[in-house]
């Protein structure tokens, strides 16, 4: 006579021994019929891929993407830091509140996964000699009422061929893109290199951007 699966001890299955056993019966699981209805507490659907752009804060998701760096980082413990994109999200380089506000943006390199947004809200940009990714737009905001003053002088390129360190590799079209800065702009000697971070200016004339109400 064939036994019940609640009449099952957990302990008769294969591989389960003296200490699982107890382990599982901590958990409630004293019988095979427990070990068969004791369902996950959520179900994670590893075939979906989620575009990093929409990725929200506190979300266990699968991302796929290209690997740009990778680094260690010690704190508490060693940890394995990379940096990933896979082409998808926006990002908004300035935001400026009323359209007496203005920026004057000049021989920067800005690179972003995604498409690229100039301004937000409003505001007035002047943009000279600016290394630009491919597709980018005045702004993401369809309420935008500034304006963006591009002469041309801006390249828009795929890849800014940059290294590790986000610096201008010796292939990178940045090179010799820069032009004179405005008039009446005082030398900017601190440069963005990664995020939250800078560092001075090689040459802190002829490189740079300011704001101003």
């Amino acid at each position: 006579m064939t036994e019940a699966l609640h009449q099952v001890d957990i302990g008769a299955l294969k591989g389960v021994g003296p200490r699982l056993r107890e382990k599982l019966q901590g958990l409630g699981l004293r019988n095979v019929q427990d070990l068969l209805f004791h369902l996950p507490l959520r179900y994670q659907d590893r075939t979906r891929i989620c575009p990093i752009g929409g990725l929200q804060p506190g979300a266990d998701v699968v991302i796929e993407g290209e690997i740009l760096a990778a680094d260690i980082v010690f704190g508490r413990r060693r940890s394995l830091v990379c940096r990933l994109r896979d082409g998808t999200g926006t990002t908004t380089l300035l935001r400026l509140s009323t359209d007496d506000q203005w920026a004057d943006v000049r021989n920067n390199v800005v690179h972003v996964a995604g498409t690229l947004g100039i301004a937000a809200d409003a505001g007035q940009v002047v943009l000279r000699h600016n290394l630009l990714p491919d597709g980018w737009t005045d702004s993401h905001d369809s309420s935008f009422s500034g304006h963006i003053d591009d002469d041309g002088s801006n390249l828009a390129v795929s890849d800014p061929a940059l290294d590790a360190d986000l610096r201008p590799t010796a292939s990178s079209p940045a090179l010799g893109l820069a032009g004179e800065l405005h008039d009446n702009m005082l030398p900017v000697d601190i440069e963005y290199v990664v995020h939250r971070s800078g560092e001075a200016r090689e040459d802190a004339t002829t490189a740079g951007a300011r704001t101003g109400p």
